[in-house]
């Protein structure tokens, strides 16, 4: 159902609550005048009908009514979607949801009045009844004590076309002897029925007061249990919140100290690099390296003096020992062979002769013998027994 049935039929209860508000302030405002309401028949004081019932009867159907109507028209108002919280249907829905409470309130405040109304109202008839009673009484006392003068033939005070049906009986009695100690017992006995009368609507009253408050009672232990209930949902989403939040700050936590640890390794290297490594470099590394590559020096120059010989045959057929690591120490000689042998071969027939004397070497062969590697082919022999002959 829509917001707008629903505030309209709102509407129509409060404008229903405050048609009972009158009915109420009518009720309460009853006056009730001896012998406006005849005297109950049996003494059953409830049985009759009066304007009092009457209205307490509508009354109290209309009060019913309204509440059936309310209770459904508050689950109906709770059921409706709001949209989102702070959108103008969720206001419309809070607006109408605040509008079912109040006129909550205002139909527990019409049924107190409502019975504070009822008592006034009887009160109003007791009264009346009573007053009409003691009228009676004293109708009754005042015709008794009037001497009869025409014997039984006087006729009786005129009591009132309304009451002729119940004094007949009591006329025939007034004849007898013993009317006063009758008349004295019966007032006796109204004025103590009176009494427990007032005593039974006090009690009835302080029932209904005691009645209305453990209702009262019972609606603020309803609220309290959901606003108990709405606390432990809270309770329980913070608490959930919490552990969200935990694990958020232990990650946190990692992420922060490894940035820490960054920036300490980016501040150390940066100290180093502008304050450390110059000085590093000129009182530490460079005296290691100029030791170092003396050392290495002095070592190479030890060492060379043992270097591979060879023994080679001149033009005359005399043979010589040179060094292979010397400069100029074998004679070369230019031949028209030797651009084809570069363009053959890419290595020089110094480095060549320098691997057949290894191998000489190696293999303990017998002197002027030469080994040509398997790659040269026999081009390569060639060119090289040439060259010894040359030489």
């Amino acid at each position: 159902m829509s917001f707008d049935a629903l505030q309209e039929r709102l509407n129509t209860l409060q404008e229903t609550t405050s048609q009972v508000k009158d009915l109420i302030d009518r009720l309460a405002q009853l006056n009730f005048q001896p012998g406006s309401v005849p005297l109950p028949q049996g003494g059953d004081a409830e049985d009759d009908e009066n304007v009092a019932t009457e209205l307490s009867a509508e009354i109290n159907q209309t009060l019913r009514e309204e509440e059936e109507e309310l209770e459904l028209l508050e689950e109906e108002a709770t059921d409706l979607r709001g949209g989102k919280e702070g959108s103008e249907p969720a206001r419309r829905k809070e607006r109408l949801l605040e509008g079912v409470k109040r006129l909550d309130g205002e139909l527990k405040r019409c049924r107190i009045a409502f019975h504070k109304a009822q008592l006034s109202a009887r009160d109003s008839l007791a009264a009346a009844r009573r007053l009409e009673r003691q009228l009676l009484l004293q109708s009754y006392t005042r015709a008794a004590s009037t001497p009869n003068r025409s014997g039984a033939n006087s006729p009786a005070p005129s009591l009132g076309p309304r009451r002729r049906h119940t004094t007949r009986g009591r006329n025939n009695n007034n004849n007898n002897g013993n009317d006063d100690p009758v008349v004295t017992a019966s007032s006796d006995l109204t004025q103590s029925l009176h009494r427990a009368a007032q005593l039974v609507q006090e009690e009835l009253a302080r029932s209904m007061t005691l009645h209305e408050t453990l209702e009262e009672g019972t609606a603020n232990l309803k609220t309290l249990d959901s606003t108990y209930a709405r606390v432990g949902g809270m309770l329980s989403n913070s608490g959930q919140l919490l552990g969200v939040l935990m694990k958020s700050t232990k990650s946190d936590t990692w992420y922060l100290e490894t940035t820490f640890w960054m920036l300490v390794a980016v501040l150390g290297w940066l100290v180093f690099r502008r304050f450390l490594y110059g000085p590093l470099w000129w009182i530490v590394w460079l005296p290691l390296r100029i030791v170092f590559r003396t050392g290495s020096g002095a070592v190479g120059m030890v060492g060379g003096k043992g270097g591979a010989r060879m023994e080679v045959v001149d033009g005359s057929g005399k043979r010589v020992e040179v060094d292979m690591g010397s400069q100029g120490a074998v004679p070369t000689a230019k031949v028209g062979v030797e651009e084809r042998v570069a363009e053959g071969d890419p290595e020089s027939l110094v480095e060549k002769v320098g691997q057949i004397v290894e191998m000489d070497d190696e293999e303990g062969s017998g002197e002027g013998e030469v080994l040509v590697p398997a790659e040269g082919g026999e081009e390569v022999a060639q060119d090289d027994a040439r060259v010894r002959d040359e030489l």
